[in-house]
């Protein structure tokens, strides 16, 4: 906040970016006074893709569950270094040069509340896997839970990678949360994310992701490692990555045992794991909720859609 000449208050940005580009919408945002933090949660739809002539209102988004409360800050990076000149895509009011010629930027951070994950973890039994380099899709657990938070650190990838999760045994489901480094971007990929088939959405969810390089103290640049912390609450998943992205997004699962999980890297490519870190079975804080809370599709009648047509262009 700065002065103008006049003595009015001008409010100058010195950071911004996309609170969420999945589906989640209606955010909203509260002070935290007691301590210290902006928290902001919003509400993730069914995302329901059947004839908008067959289902009926009801059953076109208005139904959905809240998002995770997340805190949000000014997410700030020493040290950047403008490769390629890919600083400039994000903009000329988040990096400021310093005279050592680097850059600091500063994007909107978001990341999930500490002590709401920290309850979420009670009474979970977490599970660490060794870091390695992997040089293709290594499934890790074939049986786990529908309810659970992966996080996972990787770095050195020569192509796109990151984690496949909700998977069966056989591949016919599964859901690949990746970054694809040729665009930066991050991808949901939910094309064998159901067998439910056509009325749900399948298509792949993409955010804009730059893993900055920043300068060592000994001068040599080096990528940031990619952190990634994917939420599980059945059909609702939350990613997260770096502390400065997030996307929401849905997937259903048909099957009971699509609960696996493992380390996606593309075809030909490879990359270092420093480590993954499983719960499952996270903390059921609404206990009293039906194990099946899902809602019967109510159907229009022929008469009230005209044949279930809802209308003819005319």
């Amino acid at each position: 906040m700065n002065r103008r000449a006049n003595g009015s208050a001008v409010f100058t940005p010195v950071a911004g970016g996309a609170a969420d580009p999945g589906l989640l919408y209606a955010l909203s945002s509260f002070n935290d006074t007691k301590n210290n933090r902006r928290v902001l949660y919003g509400w993730a739809p069914e995302d329901i893709t059947g004839d908008a002539g067959i289902f009926s209102a009801s059953q076109q988004g208005f139904q959905g569950s809240l998002s995770l409360p997340r805190e949000l800050f000014v997410h700030e990076v020493p040290g950047v270094l403008n490769v390629n000149g890919a600083l400039t895509e994000i903009g000329p009011n988040w990096v400021v040069q310093q005279p050592n010629l680097t850059f600091t930027a500063y994007t909107l951070g978001q990341r999930p509340l500490p002590d709401v994950v920290t309850g979420l973890r009670n009474g979970t039994t977490q599970h660490s896997f060794a870091g390695r380099t992997y040089n293709g899709t290594t499934m890790l657990v074939s049986n786990g839970s529908s309810h659970a938070e992966i996080k996972a650190t990787i770095s050195s990838a020569t192509g796109a990678a990151g984690l496949r999760i909700a998977a069966n045994s056989n591949m016919t489901e599964y859901t690949t949360v990746y970054y694809e480094p040729s665009n930066n971007t991050v991808v949901v990929d939910r094309s064998h994310s159901s067998l439910l088939g056509a009325q749900f959405n399948n298509a792949s969810n993409i955010g804009y992701f730059l893993p900055y390089t920043t300068q060592t103290e000994y001068g040599k640049p080096v990528q940031e490692a990619l952190e990634w912390d994917i939420f599980i609450d059945g059909s609702l998943i939350e990613v997260y990555l770096n502390d400065r992205f997030a996307l929401t997004t849905r997937i259903y699962p048909a099957m009971e045992s699509s609960t696996g999980f493992g380390v996606y890297i593309a075809q030909g490519a490879s990359a270092t794991v420093k480590s993954v870190d499983y719960w499952g079975d996270l903390y059921n804080v609404w206990p009293q909720r039906p194990l099946n809370s899902s809602s019967q599709l109510v159907y229009d009648t022929s008469e009230e859609t005209d044949g279930y047509v809802w209308w003819t262009g005319n």
